[in-house]
């Protein structure tokens, strides 16, 4: 039987819920070796957002009241290339079989390269847009990324596209791997809530007697077939 699948999957990475408005945003959407930055001034307090940094790949790194989310340090001050991150997990999986491809710093698989990549901006709402494409064996897979942000939310949408082609008889998969900075420190418990499809994972702390976290958050299309969590 051939087929041809659009699978789809959503998640919402959450840290907490602000109200203000005007963001700015600088995007290089066909030089990979650049990095997108939405609300390029925020990050910085409890009112103006989340700071977005988008590598050519689209590996990230996000700040919150002045301290990074992601170990440890500004995709920005480095020598940028497609896959520039700020740790040693962090990145993109995608297996076809058993032949993995990653993108960022995950694996040792074959590195995945953008083909081409969009950016929008209407008013306080963002989007990036990055494309993947893998042959193997001759049939040509696609793996699509779409990062949308409404200024101040403290929250942001990632949304997989895969592109499965018509032939293919390979077990396909794709995975994201953060190193979590959480409020600018290295540990925190981590955490799964929720049944079936409706998950919520990521890592937790106390911080002056409140908790905060950061989370991926399922939101639509294909279900997750599961997670892992460790130090």
């Amino acid at each position: 039987m051939k087929i041809k699948l659009l699978l789809k999957i959503v998640f919402l990475l959450t840290f907490f819920s602000v109200i203000k408005t005007n963001a700015q945003m600088t995007c290089t959407p066909t030089n990979y070796n650049d990095i997108t930055i939405m609300n390029t001034t925020g990050g910085t307090n409890t009112t103006d957002g989340l700071k977005i940094e988008i590598s050519g790949a689209g590996n990230l790194q996000i700040s919150r009241e002045g301290k990074f989310q992601i170990y440890n340090s500004a995709l920005s001050t480095f020598f940028s290339t497609p896959n520039t991150t700020t740790s040693t997990t962090n990145g993109l999986i995608f297996v076809i079989g058993t032949t993995v491809y990653t993108t960022g710093s995950l694996g040792s698989g074959t590195s995945l390269t953008p083909i081409s990549s969009t950016c929008n901006n209407t008013g306080n709402n963002y989007e990036h847009v990055i494309n993947f494409s893998i042959t193997k064996s001759g049939l040509v897979y696609g793996l699509r990324l779409t990062y949308s942000y409404t200024y101040p939310n403290a929250f942001f949408t990632v949304k997989y596209d895969v592109i499965i082609p018509a032939g293919n008889s390979e077990l396909v998969k794709l995975s994201q791997g953060w190193d979590t900075y959480l409020d600018g420190g290295d540990r925190g418990p981590g955490f799964v809530s929720g049944m079936g499809a409706n998950l919520t994972m990521g890592t937790q702390k106390t911080v002056s007697g409140q908790v905060v976290y950061e989370a991926f958050k399922y939101k639509s299309g294909k279900a997750w077939d599961g997670y892992y969590s460790a130090s």
